[in-house]
């Protein structure tokens, strides 16, 4: 478990998003620490980067939307 060792979650995350570079799901993940507590123009990239593999409901509903109101309001 990685409790507050972000650096240690951005590594794994890293990772992940170049082991499954087609895998829309584990970017998001990605770019979601990155909105929470990681760098925000990051998460921008990572959440939009690869979207045009998702179907329009998939992009108007949760989780997708989620991130972009984090990110839109500052959090």
């Amino acid at each position: 478990m990685i409790e507050k060792n972000y650096q240690q979650l951005f590594k794994n995350m890293d990772f992940e998003v170049a082991a499954n570079p087609d895998d829309y799901w584990v970017a998001f993940e990605a770019g979601w620490y990155n909105a929470m507590v990681g760098d925000k123009s990051k998460a921008v990239t990572l959440l939009t980067e690869k979207q045009a593999g998702l179907s329009e409901t998939d992009k108007f509903s949760m989780p997708y939307c989620s991130p972009a109101i984090e990110i839109a309001l500052g959090s």
